[in-house]
Parts: C-alpha cells; sequence; structure tokens
C-alpha cells in the first residue's frame, strides 16, 4: 500500500477530523493598531511561532501602532510560548508527533518506569534510562502501543550521551524500536532495531531477537548520524530495517518469529548497562503503516 493510497483511506475516515499545519516558523505578532487622539496605542496580537521539530521559541511580536497625538505607542507582541509549534495532522491515530509538553498516555504505556526518565518538549520525545538491559531474561524500559495485524512502525531517532550532541560515552548503549510479545510472560521474547554503542565500543546499529529468553544480535556500523529506523510485521516475518538521508531502506534482519501473535507491543526503548548511563535516545516523530506485502516494508 502506498503512503499516498493510506492518505487517501485515513481522509476518508476521518470526518471532522482538525488538521494542523507542519512544524515550521510561525510570524511574530502583528502591530497594534493606531490609538485616537490622545490615547495609547493597541498592543500588538501575540505571536504564534514556533520553530521546527527541535522547537526553538517563537518569533518576536510586532511593534504596536502608534498612538494619534500626544499618545504612547503600543507595547510589542509577544512571540508564540515555547516554540508554538503546530502540529502535522496524523495519518494514523497511533502516529505521534511529539508535539505536546508531555508524553500522551492516552496512546502510550511506559514498561519498567522507574527504570527510565522521559520526557517532551521541542516536538521531541527523549528517553534517559537507569541500568537496564534487554538481553536474555532481562528487560528495560519500553514505551508502547498494543497492535495488531500487519504493519510497520518507523521512527526519526538519535541517540547521544546525555549532553544531547556526542556519542554515548560508554558500551551497550542503544535507543531504537522493539515489538514484545505480550502474552508470554515467564520468558522475554522481543525484537528490536537500535542505535547506539556496542559491547565492543564501536558506534553501531543493532538487530536483536530474543525466544525464550536467549537473545542473538548482530552489529553493522553507524556513523552517529540521525537516523530511520523500522520495524515491518508482515504474518510471522518480521523485517528490521533502517535508512539515512536520502538512501534506501536497508534491510539488516528478517526473520520468521512464529512464536509471535498477532496481537504485540510496540514501541520505543532505550537500555544501557553500565552504572551510571550516558544516554539520551531523541525521537522526533513515530508512524504506523499497513503493509499487504513485503514490498511495502521498503517504500513509504
Amino acid at each position: 500500500m502506498t503512503r499516498g493510497s493510506q492518505i487517501a483511506a485515513v481522509l476518508a475516515l476521518c470526518v471532522g477530523c482538525t488538521s494542523t499545519v507542519s512544524k515550521n516558523n510561525g510570524g511574530g505578532g502583528q502591530a497594534g493598531g493606531a490609538g485616537s487622539s490622545g490615547a495609547s496605542g493597541g498592543a500588538g496580537q501575540s505571536g504564534s511561532g514556533g520553530s521546527g521539530a527541535t522547537g526553538g521559541s517563537g518569533a518576536t511580536g510586532g511593534n504596536g501602532g502608534m498612538g494619534g497625538t500626544g499618545a504612547a505607542a503600543g507595547s510589542s507582541g509577544a512571540g508564540g510560548l515555547d516554540g508554538g509549534a503546530t502540529c502535522p495532522t496524523l495519518l494514523d491515530p497511533r502516529d505521534d508527533e511529539f508535539c505536546t509538553t508531555s508524553l500522551d498516555t492516552s496512546k502510550w504505556t511506559v514498561l519498567n518506569p522507574g527504570q527510565v526518565v522521559t520526557s517532551v518538549s521541542g516536538g521531541r520525545l527523549r528517553m534517559e534510562p537507569n541500568t537496564s538491559l534487554w538481553y536474555n531474561g532481562g528487560t528495560g524500559p519500553l514505551i508502547f502501543q498494543t497492535v495488531s495485524g500487519n504493519f510497520k512502525m518507523t521512527a526519526s531517532v538519535q541517540v547521544t550521551g546525555l549532553d544531547g550532541a556526542s556519542p554515548p560515552s560508554g558500551n551497550v548503549h542503544w535507543g531504537g524500536l522493539m515489538l514484545r510479545h505480550l502474552a508470554n510472560n515467564t520468558a522475554v521474547n522481543t525484537i528490536h532495531v537500535a542505535v547506539g554503542r556496542s559491547n565492543q565500543g564501536n558506534l553501531s546499529q543493532e538487530w536483536s531477537s530474543t525466544t525464550n529468553s536467549n537473545t542473538q544480535f548482530g552489529n553493522p556500523a553507524w556513523n552517529g548520524e540521525p537516523i530511520e529506523l523500522r520495524i515491518c510485521k508482515l504474518g510471522t516475518s518480521i523485517s528490521l530495517l533502517t535508512r539515512q538521508g536520502n538512501n534506501s531502506w536497508g534491510s539488516i534482519l528478517v526473520e520468521n518469529r512464529v512464536d509471535f501473535p498477532d496481537m504485540v507491543q510496540a514501541g520505543m526503548v532505550a537500555h544501557a548497562s553500565a552504572a551510571s548511563p550516558d544516554l539520551r535516545a531523541s525521537y522526533d516523530w513515530v508512524r504506523f503503516q499497513p503493509v499487504d506485502n513485503a514490498n511495502d516494508c521498503q517504500t513509504d
């Protein structure tokens, strides 16, 4: 199914939905009206400006209008609060552009909430995990929705240290996307795609598949730059894919997980084995789309 056909299908179902514009910079306040003779000029309107996905400060408002004879000038309009970013229209109700100021708990559930600090601001979700590791029988934090059927989940991700700029300083520091078997609570059954620093100290992508608390993994190279990650579930076939820049999607694992049920937990994962993790996993957006065949896994 193409992105265009999905948009048409969603809009056909979404009667009465409110459309919003993308996270672009808004303008400053308009000039205030001129005051009458001897009166103060009107104040400028508040700016609704916001920066892009990083959600910087709003634009400075316009100057107030000049008053009439003997009047004081009106005050300047204020810029938008915290960037004033407006959200793009959600093409799927499961999508999230993180345009609010806190995690949408009507949509997301946090597994092991004591193991992670989460925040949402400037159009971005941030996960900063405590010591935890999704490996063999171990578990960590996961921010998930319960999803059924055939679908692909895609996210724009950057993984850094706590300074938000440098790569994680410690080994085995990961952030990415995960599917989890939600019905089997006696053993860990998961599959995830992530980026970070490996147990060898290399900046890497990671595929990881855990069956009955037994983990297999691999670590292709990663250059430390922002990346798009995707998990595509088509029946029992699960594909893990990555993409940077204008490159095509590349598959780093396709695995037949016959143990996974139709309904799974799907979402964002971050974990690190260090005593004091230096890890921040940041997500600009997470989006879901239905898939009909294997080709859909590598198209937008």
